[in-house]
């Protein structure tokens, strides 16, 4: 069985950024549609819109936790 940190290792090989690649990671434990992921998550990859501040492994992950423990 993979672990997530290899499914982010394979996505971000593919060509996804950080943020995507984390994110999607986490898709099957959160119940999260895969596409929408990778859409949601395209802007904030090279540190948010590609201006290299906070890397997208971390929104990627902020992200993931909002969809697990945040307010709806």
């Amino acid at each position: 069985m993979k672990t997530r940190s290899d499914i982010a290792v394979e996505k971000f090989l593919a060509g996804y950024n950080c943020a995507q690649a984390v994110l999607y990671s986490f898709c099957d434990d959160l119940h999260f549609d895969k596409d929408t992921a990778l859409r949601l998550a395209s802007g904030f990859g090279a540190g948010m819109a590609r201006k290299q501040g906070t890397c997208g492994a971390i929104t990627g992950g902020i992200i993931a936790i909002g969809l697990k423990h945040g307010r709806g």
